[in-house]
Parts: structure tokens; sequence; C-alpha cells
């Protein structure tokens, strides 16, 4: 049995991008359940859902236990990992809303 090899560099931002946008999308696509008080929450997923923070109360539940569901897959990432999902982010979100939605329907093509 040969060893995968690791991916090469030119693949990496897009490996990362695609890692990025599969915990957004997983956030969307959890099943739904009850609403959850931001106070509720763990430290740990407090910490990562600190961009939702100020509409939180507000978010269905359904969308709630979405976020909280990405929060748990981004907690059992390397810091690695982490790092390139970060800086993945800060290039999607300077990314126009076209190329947004177009990077979010590829990634959709690519899951079915």
């Amino acid at each position: 049995m040969q060893a995968k090899k690791p991916p090469r560099a030119a693949d990496r931002p897009r490996t990362t991008a695609r890692a990025l946008l599969a915990l957004a999308l997983t956030a969307l696509l959890a099943a739904p359940a009850y609403a959850e008080r931001w106070q509720n929450l763990s430290p740990e997923e407090r910490e990562v859902l600190k961009p939702y923070r100020r509409d939180w109360d507000r978010y269905p539940p359904d969308q709630q236990q979405q976020l909280r569901h990405g929060a748990r897959r981004y907690m059992e990432l390397s810091p690695e990992q982490r790092n390139g999902v970060r800086e993945q982010e800060q290039r999607y979100r300077k990314l126009s809303p076209e190329e947004q939605r177009a990077l979010r329907e590829e990634y959709r093509g690519h899951r079915r």
C-alpha cells in the first residue's frame, strides 16, 4: 500500500479554501434543535463563535446548531490547520459578493 503524498504547496490554498467552506456549509446544513442562549455555550464555543455574539440570541435554533457544529469541527483542527482556516477566511472576506457566491456554488457542486 502506497502512502498518500502530502498536498503540494500550490494545492494548499485551494485545500484550505475547501476546508473553510466545508466548515461554513456544515454549519448551515446541520439539523435543527433548540435555541441556546449565548451564556450557556462553553467558553471554547464562545471563543470560536465570537463573530456571531451580537446577534446570537436572534438566530433561529437551527442556525445556532449549525454554527455550533462548525465550531466543534473547528476546535478539532490542529493549530496549523486553524491558522490555515483563518488565513483563508480573510481571503474569502476580501472577495466580492459575486466571487463568494461562485465559490459557494463550486463547493456545492463538489459535494454532490
